[in-house]
């Protein structure tokens, strides 16, 4: 199965000098990419990574729900009255 892929654009994502992915954007027509559409296109990387980066920051937040879950659950244990000292 052929893409008949004509033309492309791919827009590194580096994040604290590491490249962590990119996004390619390919078409079937010649193209000649405009300085608009690769600000767009790198737009669009970047949202996308906020966007992963925000759903594995709520993936953590719910596994560490889950780990302590039991110890919010545990029934309370009885605590004996407070009581007020005084010093002779």
């Amino acid at each position: 199965m052929a893409l008949d892929i004509v033309a492309f654009i791919s827009v590194p994502l580096v994040k604290e000098g590491r490249l962590v992915g990119t996004l390619t954007v390919t078409t079937i027509a010649p193209c000649e990419w405009s300085a608009a559409q690769i600000a767009l296109v790198q737009d669009v990387a970047e949202r996308i990574w906020a966007a992963v980066e925000r759903a594995r920051a709520e993936m953590e937040l719910r596994e560490s729900e889950e780990r302590s879950a039991p110890w919010r659950s545990a029934p309370k244990l009885p605590t004996a009255p407070r009581t007020s000292f005084s010093r002779f």
